[in-house]
């Protein structure tokens, strides 16, 4: 899903141009997949 959702932010970004709005779901991006990660890295 989170793959799925930073093709189609990557997709927007060459069509459209890097606006703030690409680079604010990239940052969620990002700390979503680190979250997951994260959540599968833990031993608990």
């Amino acid at each position: 899903m989170i793959a799925l959702l930073a093709f189609l932010t990557l997709g927007v970004a060459l069509e459209h141009g890097v606006d703030a709005l690409v680079i604010v779901s990239f940052v969620v991006l990002a700390i979503v997949g680190i979250g997951v990660l994260g959540a599968l890295g833990s031993d608990d």
